[in-house]
């Protein structure tokens, strides 16, 4: 009885007023703010499908009718994601109730659902990878639109039922207009501090002369500057999209020289070769 008399007088209350404090400062303001982090995370996700939108409208997907690409942005709907989500708008405790009432059951059974979350993001690892990389909480297809009068030609839900060369062109679509939108450039023109420097290294080996062509006209449209690898006998692919050539041959097996000309005079010289060897 003195024992009990002393908790109820002393350390019990104090250790109430303790966790009311700690729930309602700390752990719900807390869970807030991360709430609030994932939200931000999601608006950014579909406010950049939005301008990635912008610069997939101005590119031909398809010359013959003309048709343009525009990524659609829908929820998931896994029972993972779904739970998590639901889990995270119902753990809130109704405060307002709380300071008429007094109730404690209200806060203790708020901090019962969070305390749910967390156990359950912490003892799984994988899925709390999965619930709190908000790219998750998305499907994305693609949609292809006819330039005329913007009806819907075709839906990509995957790129599964796509042969080789359309599985390109669709994926050289739209990472070519992120990269652009990434590098902050504007396609209305060349802005001189904007970095635009990629790299396509023999790409073009497995593609036929219309894909190939078609991503060349594609980092045209987007202002990319290109460094591109390819062997000898693709370089009439590019040859109307570069204004330089390094030219590597190699000799005997042994060695290999490097020649640096502009691309007039390359052609130039292999005019004269191939006039040479006739």
């Amino acid at each position: 009885m003195t024992i009990l008399d002393k908790l109820n007088q002393d350390e019990l209350p104090k250790s109430q007023e303790r966790f009311k404090k700690y729930l309602n400062e700390d752990m719900i303001n807390k869970l807030a703010d991360f709430q609030t982090i994932l939200t931000t995370q999601e608006e950014a996700i579909i406010e950049n499908v939005e301008a990635l939108n912008l610069s997939l409208k101005k590119i031909n997907f398809r010359n013959n009718p003309p048709t343009y690409i525009q990524i659609k942005e829908g929820k998931n709907t896994s029972e993972i994601i779904s739970s998590f989500k639901l889990s995270l708008k119902d753990w809130k405790p109704n405060l307002s109730e709380y300071e008429k009432t007094k109730n404690d059951a209200i806060l203790e059974n708020s901090f019962l659902k969070i305390q749910s979350i967390i156990d359950d993001l912490s003892a799984n690892e994988n899925k709390r990878k999965e619930v709190t990389d908000v790219r998750n909480w998305f499907q994305f297809s693609a949609r292809e639109h006819f330039r005329e009068d913007n009806k819907l030609f075709k839906i990509y839900e995957s790129t599964g039922e796509l042969s080789g060369g359309e599985k390109a062109q669709l994926t050289y679509t739209i990472l070519g207009s992120s990269i652009a939108y990434q590098f902050g450039i504007n396609q209305d023109g060349n802005e001189s501090k904007s970095f635009r420097f990629i790299t396509v290294d023999e790409s073009f080996s497995n593609q036929d002369d219309e894909k190939a062509t078609y991503l060349m006209d594609l980092c045209k449209q987007l202002h990319l500057q290109l460094l591109v690898v390819t062997p000898n006998d693709k370089t009439h692919i590019v040859e109307p999209y570069i204004s330089h050539v390094h030219f590597a041959q190699r000799q005997n097996n042994r060695n290999s020289l490097l020649f640096d000309m502009p691309i007039t005079e390359y052609m130039e010289e292999r005019e004269k070769y191939n006039l040479a060897n006739d």
